[in-house]
């Protein structure tokens, strides 16, 4: 079940518009083995290829990542029978791609493809999940982007079309709901407002961008601009507030990461209105990117600061993935200086902590901070880099106790954070990939 603006929808599998049984499916897959074979190997060689010129242990946690990232979506087709909607294609995360009806009914003019929380604890029982989570997204937008990138502009299409429903106008919301299949709206959406707003504009851009199509941007401009407007008063100094981090930080106002993504955010909405004939509009956004950028590198003395009024020095500045990702070169080379000298000295045993107040890390804040920071400097490109975070994905597979792999865990001990195995997030380790 999906809300649209013009009420409930069920959907389906897109594999149904297809076939007329699931038995026809499957006896589809066994006579097909052999090409699905070929073209799986053809896939694997061409990643493992790509990967290893980085590094061997970096190709290993791809490897490892990828089949888990791509069984958390399902794309959708909404219609059944012969209403199915064949243009109407929306992916959830991770990933299910459904349409709206089944069989000749299939509406293949409606495809949306949804992610799906489906992390569980270290006795394999599911957490309390929500439907295509921003955050979820924004993790796997690297490996979308490397293998398909038309799959992040259905993901984002019902994401974008639920806003008018959700009850917030100014900000974009955490998630679609509870409780996959079902898009049930919960109190807690609107936990993050800036890190899903930012989130929300910085892929727009991206996927628009790898996909050269932005007949998406330009059909849900007005509520792009809402957002924008948003970040124009919130991006640079945010009162109190969530944001993807939740696992290891607290609510805080004026974090130093999540105003600067903020910050991009905005210098993608002024691409975007280029993009969409609308770069008349864009001085607001563009002065409001520039001046904040400006009192963002003197208040968090250049990334280095946790918060504006904090001393504590964060190791992983992962929103400046999104400057290279776009292309923007909004960030100055300074910036990543300090960056990377900070990884350096923030390396433990398993990685870099995502704080310097404990030692919890995230695989994928880890690599989309390292595609960032060796864009255009090779200095951080080495085992000392790749080889602690490959050793404790093979730490957990050679743990009884870890049912799935997980992508948040302890830098020093190496063990899993129970309640994030089986997360689609992982595939945020094709951020150095979708550089190349």
């Amino acid at each position: 079940e999906y809300y649209t603006p013009t009420g409930k929808q069920d959907r389906s599998l897109y594999f149904l518009s297809k076939f007329t049984s699931e038995e026809d499916a499957v006896r589809y897959a066994v006579s097909d083995y052999p090409n699905a074979l070929a073209a799986s190997m053809a896939l694997d060689s061409k990643v493992q290829t790509d990967a290893a010129k980085y590094s061997a242990d970096y190709a290993s946690v791809v490897a490892f990542s990828t089949r888990q990232a791509f069984a958390s979506m399902e794309i959708t087709l909404s219609g059944t029978g012969s209403g199915a909607n064949l243009q109407d294609i929306k992916a959830f995360a991770s990933m299910e791609i459904t349409l709206s009806g089944t069989g000749s009914g299939a509406n293949l003019q409606d495809i949306k493809v949804f992610t799906k929380d489906a992390a569980v604890d270290d006795k394999g029982s599911s957490r309390e999940g929500v439907l295509s989570t921003v955050d979820s997204l924004y993790s796997i937008m690297p490996m979308l982007i490397y293998t398909n990138a038309n799959l992040g502009n259905y993901a984002l299409a019902s994401l974008l079309e639920y806003a008018p429903v959700s009850g917030v106008t100014s900000y974009a919301v955490h998630d679609l709901g509870l409780r996959y299949p079902r898009v049930i709206s919960h109190e807690q959406q609107s936990r993050s407002p800036l890190d899903a707003t930012a989130n929300m504009i910085i892929m727009t851009h991206a996927f628009m961008r790898y996909t050269g199509d932005a007949k998406l941007a330009a059909k849900h401009y007005y509520t792009l601009k809402r957002w924008a407007d948003y970040l124009i008063d919130n991006a640079a100094f945010h009162q109190e507030q969530l944001t993807g981090d939740w696992f290891v930080t607290a609510p805080a106002a004026n974090q130093t990461n999540l105003a600067l993504k903020g910050l991009i955010a905005l210098k993608s909405m002024v691409e975007i209105q280029k993009a969409v004939g609308m770069n008349n509009e864009s001085s607001p956004y563009e002065n409001a990117a520039n001046s904040g950028l400006d009192q963002w590198i003197q208040l968090s003395s250049s990334g280095t600061k946790y918060t504006y009024q904090s001393s504590q020095q964060p190791q992983l500045l992962h929103g400046l993935y999104a400057d290279k990702l776009l292309g923007l070169n909004f960030v100055p080379e300074s910036v990543y200086a300090q960056q990377r000298t900070q990884w350096t000295a923030g390396m433990k045993p398993f990685g870099v902590p995502l704080t310097g107040e404990g030692t919890t890390t995230s695989t994928t804040w880890q690599y989309f901070t390292l595609a960032a920071l060796t864009a255009s400097d090779t200095s951080l490109l080495s085992n000392s880099s790749f080889t602690p975070i490959k050793n404790f994905v093979m730490r957990s597979q050679g743990d009884a106790k870890v049912i799935a792999p997980a992508d948040v865990y302890d830098a020093v001990s190496g063990n899993a954070v129970e309640g994030y195995g089986l997360r689609g997030n992982v595939g945020g380790s094709y951020a150095l990939l979708a550089l190349r």
